[in-house]
């Protein structure tokens, strides 16, 4: 069976959760939901109504959603057909990444210390000219902003390619250019 978004959009990547499939997309997340018709076996529609520019910019801590669309910090908090879509709980960081490009936004959980990673990939160049990556942990059981820093290296690129949650940890991939 072959069935199409609504609208038809490019898929980036899915994400499996809560009985549900998100398919972020550049224009919207969609959903995918089982339905008890056999000629629809699939139900498929928008779900937020903000776009993704890539991959590992959205992740699942329990039934709530954490990512990083093209309007920025985002999380939901999904409950059958309503979702409520959240960006207040990001105002902490606001002021430091409102000129970031959200796209360079990698976002993983972080089973270890119960926290959501939101990492900006090659945030700029350091004093030794070689670019960084800069973070910021959001703790899920306190419910607020826990740590914040960057990757960086006087001697190589620390630019992150990919994040991507173990049975217990989480593991950052990141490198690049060195002299």
């Amino acid at each position: 069976l072959a069935f199409s978004s609504s609208p038809p959009e490019t898929i980036l990547w899915a994400l499996e959760g809560n009985g549900r499939i998100y398919i972020p997309t550049i224009n919207h997340l969609q959903i995918v939901q089982a339905t008890p018709d056999q000629t629809i076996p699939f139900l498929i529609r928008p779900f937020w109504k903000d776009g993704f520019a890539g991959p590992d910019q959205l992740t699942l801590v329990g039934e709530t959603l954490y990512g990083c669309p093209l309007g920025g910090p985002t999380k939901s908090s999904a409950d059958g057909d309503k979702t409520v879509t959240q960006r207040d709980w990001a105002a902490d960081i606001w002021e430091d990444i409102k000129d970031a490009s959200m796209g360079h936004f990698l976002v993983g959980y972080d089973p270890e210390n119960e926290a959501v990673w939101f990492i900006y990939s090659g945030s700029e160049r350091n004093s030794s000219n070689f670019w960084k990556s800069e973070w910021w942990m959001y703790g899920v059981p306190q419910q607020h902003w826990i740590g914040h820093g960057e990757f960086t290296s006087s001697t190589k690129d620390q630019v992150v390619t990919g994040i991507m949650t173990g049975a217990d940890y989480l593991e950052i991939l990141n490198g690049g250019r060195e002299p």
